[in-house]
């Protein structure tokens, strides 16, 4: 038995490269250990995905690419006539939606379900209905009819998910990527993560670094990113790794990763920087306290610039994003946080001013739903960051006018500071 694994991503419109597909790699590593099948290839392209002849194929997409996993499960079953399993954040939020193309889907943190659909198929050679309904985690088709079974209990300890098998995945030298937790304890009004992983988990210490090892020994490693939701949801863990990542012997990687502005202090600055991070990203999100209270709670505009500070005195990188164009912000807030850019321009190594997003489970969806703006039926490709329109998914309350004025002021503030390409970066050269 064969199976193939794919993540669905437009790369046509990503302005960045995406990120490894590691989810799917956990995936490969977890039914490898415990059920002992290796036969797994995880595929970048569909075409390549569909000569290889797998007889089970896992499709995994983001919101705004649900549509193209739809395609590509379509193209799947028209080839190959096989059972095809959907999974990730988006099926995760809105499982009652989940199409016919698909045959089932794994709802949530997927290895265990998973390696239970696999054993399944293993044993029967087909995905019986009787044998579906009592692996947990999981919606699937029967009758016509959607089919929910009970929720899957958590993977406990994280330790116990071996590291994700990197040797699957077509990704170059260079910057390179872990999870040492999952999830976030907090919940801001348009982040999704905490729906998919339920609560905050985190690896033990001594098992990222062990994973930090692993990287250095089998890949030419230039840079080891944490692509955790918040890296330091736990602080006091860090010291732990500081001490672990210094007596293990390592070569001079340099780190990056997301902190929480509330969490940044001079301590954790210090370990940041004992530990080589070079980068630290965070949201921001408005420099208006009021619309940063709505957007995320338990963090002030005083939080952001005392993060801002601690770390640039560290010498680390600062990159921060805001979350613009919410139904909360009025013009004079939106000016509020291109002053606190501007003030800080000579700390911040990356500023991104983002339009918000209404992502399915979130308050920002339920506010977006209610106005009318965004349904279960839409095309889900106009959540694409990338290319999202806030004209189009109107959730401001700004007029074309208070739009052309915004970037009037603006322009006339970057250009009397001779900042007229840190305006275009951000802007674009043709609002001038």
């Amino acid at each position: 038995m064969r199976v193939g694994l794919i993540q669905a991503f437009d790369r046509e419109t990503l302005k960045r490269k995406p990120i490894p597909p590691l989810g799917l790699a956990y995936l490969a590593s977890y039914v490898g250990k415990y059920l002992g099948f290796t036969d797994i290839n995880i595929h970048e392209d569909l075409d390549d995905l569909i000569s290889g002849k797998p007889d089970l194929v896992g499709i995994s997409a983001y919101t705004p690419f649900f549509g193209l996993a739809e395609e590509a499960a379509r193209a799947v079953k028209a080839a190959l006539s096989v059972p095809v399993i959907a999974g990730g954040i988006h099926i995760t939020a809105l499982p009652h939606t989940l199409p016919q193309v698909f045959d089932a889907a794994v709802l949530g943190e997927g290895e265990q379900t998973f390696l239970e659909v696999l054993e399944l198929f293993q044993k029967t050679g087909r995905l019986p209905h009787e044998g579906l309904a009592r692996i947990p985690g999981l919606v699937f088709w029967k009758g016509g009819q959607r089919v929910f079974t009970e929720p899957r209990p958590l993977i406990e300890p994280l330790d116990r998910i071996p590291f994700p098998k990197r040797d699957l995945l077509k990704w170059p030298r260079g910057t390179h990527y872990l999870f040492s937790s999952r999830g976030c304890p907090y919940s801001c009004a348009f982040c999704s993560p905490r729906l998919h992983w339920k609560k905050f988990r985190t690896f033990s210490a001594p098992y990222v670094v062990e994973e930090i090892k692993d990287l250095a020994r089998r890949f030419d490693v230039e840079m080891v990113v944490f692509n955790d939701d918040l890296l330091i949801g736990n602080p006091g863990r860090m010291g732990e790794l500081a001490s672990l990542i210094s007596g293990a012997g390592l070569p001079p990687i340099p780190f990056g990763g997301d902190v929480r502005a509330n969490l940044v202090t001079p301590e954790l600055c210090r370990l940041l920087a004992q530990m080589n991070f070079k980068v630290v990203s965070f949201g921001a999100e408005s420099a208006s306290e009021r619309v940063l209270s709505r957007l995320k709670g338990g963090v002030t505009v005083l939080d952001n610039q005392r993060a801002v500070d601690l770390l640039f005195e560290q010498g680390i990188k600062i990159k921060v994003s805001f979350v613009i164009l919410s139904p909360w912000e009025e013009y004079d807030d939106l000016m509020e946080t291109i002053r606190f850019l501007f003030k800080n321009r000579g700390k911040l190594s990356q500023v991104s001013l983002l339009p918000l997003v209404p992502l399915p489970g979130t308050p920002v969806w339920q506010h977006a739903v209610e106005k009318g703006v965004v349904s279960e039926e839409m095309d889900w490709i106009k959540l694409n960051l990338d290319t999202f329109n806030p004209d189009e998914i109107v959730l401001h309350n700004f007029t074309r006018a208070d739009m052309e004025r915004f970037h009037r002021e603006v322009f006339a503030m970057f250009s009397d500071a001779g900042m007229t390409d840190q305006y275009r970066a951000l802007f674009g050269p043709e609002k001038e």
